[in-house]
């Protein structure tokens, strides 16, 4: 893939804009799995109970 190309065709912009906007969707989605993983383990380790995954 060529990045130093000036001119994106109509088609290649949409692609990248809906990649990109896949991108941002998965890691929002990544880091609140994350941190419910840890609320989870944190308050298994209050309780000292061991983490259950939901």
């Amino acid at each position: 893939m060529k990045e130093n190309k000036k001119f994106l065709s109509a088609g290649e912009k949409k692609r990248r804009e809906r990649q990109a906007e896949a991108l941002r969707a998965n890691l929002k989605r990544r880091k609140e799995q994350v941190r419910k993983r840890n609320n989870t383990s944190e308050r298994a380790t209050a309780n000292n109970k061991p983490a259950v995954s939901e």
